[in-house]
Protein backbone atom coordinates (compact mmCIF):
# COMPACT_ATOMS: atom_id res chain seq x y z
CA UNK A 1 0.00 0.00 0.00
CA UNK A 2 3.30 2.58 0.74
CA UNK A 3 4.07 2.07 -2.44
CA UNK A 4 1.36 3.02 -4.12
CA UNK A 5 0.98 6.08 -2.18
CA UNK A 6 4.59 6.76 -2.86
CA UNK A 7 4.28 6.73 -6.45
CA UNK A 8 1.37 9.06 -6.43
CA UNK A 9 3.29 11.37 -4.33
CA UNK A 10 6.15 11.18 -6.94
CA UNK A 11 3.83 11.91 -9.89
CA UNK A 12 2.64 15.53 -7.94
CA UNK A 13 5.53 17.58 -9.52
CA UNK A 14 6.78 17.96 -5.77
CA UNK A 15 8.81 15.23 -4.58
CA UNK A 16 12.14 13.51 -3.83
CA UNK A 17 13.02 9.88 -5.55
CA UNK A 18 14.69 8.19 -2.76
CA UNK A 19 14.74 10.99 -0.70
CA UNK A 20 17.70 12.14 -3.30
CA UNK A 21 16.50 13.95 -6.42
CA UNK A 22 13.28 16.13 -6.80
CA UNK A 23 11.37 15.22 -9.43
CA UNK A 24 10.22 18.63 -9.82
CA UNK A 25 7.14 19.70 -12.68
CA UNK A 26 8.83 20.69 -15.34
CA UNK A 27 11.23 17.26 -15.43
CA UNK A 28 7.88 15.56 -15.16
CA UNK A 29 5.86 17.16 -17.80
CA UNK A 30 8.80 16.13 -19.98
CA UNK A 31 9.04 12.41 -18.81
CA UNK A 32 5.43 12.05 -19.32
CA UNK A 33 5.49 13.66 -23.23
CA UNK A 34 8.57 11.59 -24.58
CA UNK A 35 8.75 8.68 -22.04
CA UNK A 36 5.10 7.54 -21.20
CA UNK A 37 3.74 5.53 -24.02
CA UNK A 38 0.44 6.82 -25.13
CA UNK A 39 -1.29 3.15 -24.71
CA UNK A 40 -0.08 2.87 -20.76
CA UNK A 41 -2.78 5.47 -19.99
CA UNK A 42 -5.45 3.56 -21.55
CA UNK A 43 -4.44 0.44 -19.95
CA UNK A 44 -3.91 1.77 -16.47
CA UNK A 45 -7.84 3.47 -17.04
CA UNK A 46 -9.25 0.48 -17.62
CA UNK A 47 -7.07 -1.26 -14.67
CA UNK A 48 -8.03 1.41 -12.63
CA UNK A 49 -11.88 1.14 -13.21
CA UNK A 50 -12.04 -2.65 -13.27
CA UNK A 51 -10.17 -2.45 -9.71
CA UNK A 52 -12.57 0.06 -8.65
CA UNK A 53 -15.65 -2.60 -9.18
CA UNK A 54 -13.75 -4.98 -7.03
CA UNK A 55 -14.08 -2.55 -3.38
CA UNK A 56 -17.74 -3.28 -3.56
CA UNK A 57 -17.24 -6.78 -2.86
CA UNK A 58 -16.72 -8.33 0.47
CA UNK A 59 -13.26 -8.83 1.79
CA UNK A 60 -11.21 -11.99 1.90
CA UNK A 61 -11.44 -14.77 -0.84
CA UNK A 62 -14.01 -13.63 -3.22
CA UNK A 63 -11.54 -10.44 -3.68
CA UNK A 64 -8.74 -12.12 -3.89
CA UNK A 65 -9.91 -14.48 -6.50
CA UNK A 66 -11.87 -11.54 -8.70
CA UNK A 67 -8.36 -9.70 -8.76
CA UNK A 68 -6.61 -12.37 -10.25
CA UNK A 69 -9.06 -13.14 -12.76
CA UNK A 70 -8.99 -9.73 -13.50
CA UNK A 71 -5.39 -9.66 -14.06
CA UNK A 72 -5.63 -13.00 -16.33
CA UNK A 73 -8.67 -10.76 -18.29
CA UNK A 74 -5.58 -7.76 -18.76
CA UNK A 75 -3.05 -9.56 -19.24
CA UNK A 76 -5.10 -11.18 -22.38
CA UNK A 77 -6.33 -7.79 -23.83
CA UNK A 78 -3.10 -6.04 -23.97
CA UNK A 79 -1.10 -9.48 -24.98
CA UNK A 80 -0.03 -9.81 -28.90
CA UNK A 81 -1.80 -11.60 -31.15
CA UNK A 82 -0.05 -14.90 -30.67
CA UNK A 83 0.10 -14.79 -26.57
CA UNK A 84 -3.87 -14.02 -27.13
CA UNK A 85 -4.44 -17.01 -29.63
CA UNK A 86 -2.40 -19.24 -27.17
CA UNK A 87 -4.52 -17.81 -24.14
CA UNK A 88 -7.85 -18.64 -26.08
CA UNK A 89 -7.32 -22.37 -27.03
CA UNK A 90 -7.21 -22.76 -22.96
CA UNK A 91 -10.01 -20.97 -22.32
CA UNK A 92 -13.35 -22.51 -20.76
CA UNK A 93 -16.68 -22.16 -22.80
CA UNK A 94 -19.12 -20.17 -21.25
CA UNK A 95 -22.59 -20.80 -21.69
CA UNK A 96 -23.42 -16.79 -22.34
CA UNK A 97 -22.19 -13.80 -23.26
CA UNK A 98 -21.62 -12.99 -18.85
CA UNK A 99 -19.63 -15.54 -17.56
CA UNK A 100 -20.31 -14.76 -14.62
CA UNK A 101 -23.73 -16.39 -15.07
CA UNK A 102 -22.61 -19.52 -15.76
CA UNK A 103 -23.85 -22.15 -13.45
CA UNK A 104 -21.13 -23.61 -11.28
CA UNK A 105 -19.58 -26.85 -11.76
CA UNK A 106 -20.64 -29.25 -8.88
CA UNK A 107 -16.80 -29.47 -6.51
CA UNK A 108 -15.53 -27.06 -8.77
CA UNK A 109 -13.31 -24.69 -6.02
CA UNK A 110 -13.11 -20.96 -6.33
CA UNK A 111 -9.33 -21.23 -6.79
CA UNK A 112 -10.32 -23.41 -10.34
CA UNK A 113 -12.70 -21.14 -11.76
CA UNK A 114 -10.18 -18.28 -12.19
CA UNK A 115 -9.79 -18.63 -15.83
CA UNK A 116 -10.29 -17.34 -19.65
CA UNK A 117 -14.04 -17.37 -20.82
CA UNK A 118 -14.92 -18.10 -24.33
CA UNK A 119 -18.46 -17.22 -25.97
CA UNK A 120 -18.45 -17.95 -29.60
CA UNK A 121 -14.84 -17.38 -31.11
CA UNK A 122 -14.16 -14.62 -28.74
CA UNK A 123 -12.84 -14.14 -25.19
CA UNK A 124 -15.41 -12.65 -23.08
CA UNK A 125 -14.69 -11.15 -19.65
CA UNK A 126 -15.66 -11.14 -16.06
CA UNK A 127 -14.20 -8.46 -14.60
CA UNK A 128 -11.73 -6.17 -16.70
CA UNK A 129 -14.09 -2.94 -18.23
CA UNK A 130 -13.07 -1.79 -21.51
CA UNK A 131 -14.97 1.16 -22.50
CA UNK A 132 -14.92 3.59 -25.43
CA UNK A 133 -13.30 6.80 -24.51
CA UNK A 134 -14.11 9.78 -26.43
CA UNK A 135 -11.55 12.06 -25.25
CA UNK A 136 -8.06 12.02 -24.29
CA UNK A 137 -6.87 10.92 -20.28
CA UNK A 138 -4.84 12.54 -18.40
CA UNK A 139 -1.82 10.35 -17.53
CA UNK A 140 -1.33 11.41 -14.45
CA UNK A 141 -4.98 11.93 -13.31
CA UNK A 142 -5.27 8.22 -14.22
CA UNK A 143 -2.25 7.43 -12.75
CA UNK A 144 -3.63 9.12 -9.19
CA UNK A 145 -6.72 7.27 -9.88
CA UNK A 146 -4.93 3.74 -10.11
CA UNK A 147 -2.73 4.24 -6.85
CA UNK A 148 -5.42 5.16 -5.27
CA UNK A 149 -7.87 2.34 -5.38
CA UNK A 150 -4.80 -0.06 -5.43
CA UNK A 151 -4.55 1.15 -1.70
CA UNK A 152 -8.11 0.44 -0.85
CA UNK A 153 -7.56 -2.86 -2.43
CA UNK A 154 -4.71 -3.88 -0.33
CA UNK A 155 -6.57 -2.31 2.29
CA UNK A 156 -9.01 -5.66 2.22
CA UNK A 157 -6.21 -8.22 2.22
CA UNK A 158 -5.78 -8.02 5.64
CA UNK A 159 -8.83 -10.67 5.83
CA UNK A 160 -8.05 -13.30 8.18
CA UNK A 161 -9.29 -15.77 6.00
CA UNK A 162 -6.76 -15.16 3.09
CA UNK A 163 -3.72 -16.15 5.35
CA UNK A 164 -6.02 -19.17 7.10
CA UNK A 165 -6.44 -20.78 3.20
CA UNK A 166 -2.85 -21.51 1.49
CA UNK A 167 -4.93 -21.72 -2.29
CA UNK A 168 -6.07 -18.36 -1.68
CA UNK A 169 -2.91 -17.00 -0.28
CA UNK A 170 -0.81 -18.23 -3.46
CA UNK A 171 -3.29 -16.73 -5.40
CA UNK A 172 -2.68 -13.08 -3.74
CA UNK A 173 0.71 -13.78 -3.81
CA UNK A 174 0.58 -14.76 -7.34
CA UNK A 175 -1.56 -11.50 -8.27
CA UNK A 176 0.41 -8.93 -6.73
CA UNK A 177 3.61 -10.05 -8.07
CA UNK A 178 1.13 -9.41 -11.33
CA UNK A 179 0.44 -5.45 -10.14
CA UNK A 180 4.40 -5.06 -9.04
CA UNK A 181 5.61 -5.95 -12.54
CA UNK A 182 2.89 -4.15 -14.75
CA UNK A 183 2.60 -1.39 -12.12
CA UNK A 184 5.63 -0.61 -9.04
CA UNK A 185 8.21 -2.19 -11.22
CA UNK A 186 7.50 -0.31 -14.07
CA UNK A 187 7.35 3.08 -12.66
CA UNK A 188 10.28 2.74 -10.50
CA UNK A 189 12.97 1.78 -13.25
CA UNK A 190 11.37 4.55 -15.27
CA UNK A 191 11.76 7.23 -12.64
CA UNK A 192 15.01 5.83 -11.51
CA UNK A 193 16.10 6.64 -15.08
CA UNK A 194 14.42 10.37 -15.01
CA UNK A 195 16.54 10.61 -11.91
CA UNK A 196 19.38 9.51 -12.83
CA UNK A 197 19.22 11.80 -15.33
CA UNK A 198 18.16 14.93 -13.72
CA UNK A 199 21.39 14.30 -11.17
CA UNK A 200 23.35 14.40 -14.56
CA UNK A 201 21.96 17.77 -15.75
CA UNK A 202 22.57 19.34 -12.37
CA UNK A 203 26.44 18.14 -12.65
CA UNK A 204 27.12 19.27 -15.96
CA UNK A 205 25.52 22.81 -15.00
CA UNK A 206 28.03 22.64 -12.45
CA UNK A 207 30.62 22.11 -13.86
CA UNK A 208 30.25 24.47 -16.63
CA UNK A 209 29.11 26.85 -13.88
CA UNK A 210 33.06 26.66 -13.02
Amino acid sequence: KSNFEYLRKLHTGDAFWLNAVLIGEAELCDYVRDVVPELRTTRFFYLALSLGKLLDMPAGAVTVEALWQLIQEYEYHFANSAMQMVRYTTARNSECVYPQLNPREEGEDEAAKANLYRFGNEVVYLHLQTPHVAFELDYREVLFSLCDVLSLLYNKFVDEEIWQNSAVFDMLVKADSRIKHHVINLLAKELTDLSTQILRNEFSALRAAN
